[in-house]
C-alpha cells in the first residue's frame, strides 16, 4: 500500500540561490546548524524507495 507524506511550511520560504543546494550537505543559513538534516531525510527516502 502506498504511502504520501506532504510537508508544508508557511514560513518566509527559502531563497532562490539555496534552492538549487537544499540537499547537499552542509548547507545552512544557521549559525548553530550542520547543514545535515534535508540530505539525511532525502537519503532515508531514497533508500526506502520514496522520491521527491
Amino acid at each position: 500500500m502506498p504511502l504520501e507524506i506532504a510537508f508544508y511550511d508557511n514560513g518566509r520560504g527559502v531563497s532562490e540561490e539555496l534552492q538549487d543546494c537544499l540537499f547537499e550537505p552542509f548547507v545552512t543559513t544557521k549559525q548553530s546548524s550542520g547543514g545535515l538534516g534535508l540530505p539525511l531525510v532525502q537519503k532515508i527516502v531514497s533508500a526506502h524507495g520514496g522520491r521527491g
